[in-house]
């Protein structure tokens, strides 16, 4: 059986008939933490190249792979939050599911925590680097609050049989009341 997505065409996720407003509002809380970790991965790729002494050559290119490897991820992020394609569903599908989603917050959160007290601190600067590590900080925050968000929607959205088969399931959910026999296997 082939899986589905949370959306079956490609488009811009606004113009869907059937996005409500909460969906609405999930897309752009994902959007906004995608602009924040877009910032986190830009402050880690620009910070060796400013304190150059500060970093040795294993420190320096650790930070810039990590930094290339947050915007890349970050920006596909927020791409599919606002647009949805062919091959943003072949390449990046997790992305385009309720749990995928939030599991790729989960994991960008966990990822950014150990910088989160450099964030902090560079936060506190009065230019437009602590504009942007505050935005990075904000992004990392939103991260794991987008994470149990999703990850609770996926759950409820589960537990409801008529969502469930739009899921992949066979209509019973464990827990529900159903007439029918099991069916043999």
């Amino acid at each position: 059986m082939p899986m589905t997505t949370d959306d079956d065409g490609a488009g811009c996720r606004c113009s869907d008939p059937s996005l409500d407003r909460f969906s609405l509002g999930m897309y752009v809380l994902g959007a906004i933490t995608s602009v924040g970790l877009f910032c986190l991965g830009f402050l880690m790729l620009k910070l060796p190249f400013e304190n150059a002494q500060a970093y040795n050559a294993g420190q320096w290119l650790g930070s810039m792979s990590q930094g290339l490897c947050i915007m890349f991820f970050s920006l596909i992020s927020f791409v599919e939050n606002i647009y949805s394609s062919r091959v943003m569903n072949r390449n990046f599908g997790f992305l385009t599911h309720m749990l995928g989603r939030g599991m790729f917050y989960l994991l960008m959160g966990i990822y950014s925590i150990p910088v989160v007290e450099i964030l902090n601190e560079i936060s506190k600067a009065d230019n437009s680097q602590g504009v942007a590590a505050g935005i990075a900080l904000a992004g990392v925050i939103l991260a794991f609050f987008a994470s149990v968000l999703h990850c609770v929607v996926f759950v409820r959205q589960y537990q409801s049989p008529e969502k469930f088969v739009a899921f992949g399931g066979q209509g019973n959910v464990i827990g529900s009341q159903s007439s029918d026999p099991p069916a043999k296997v």
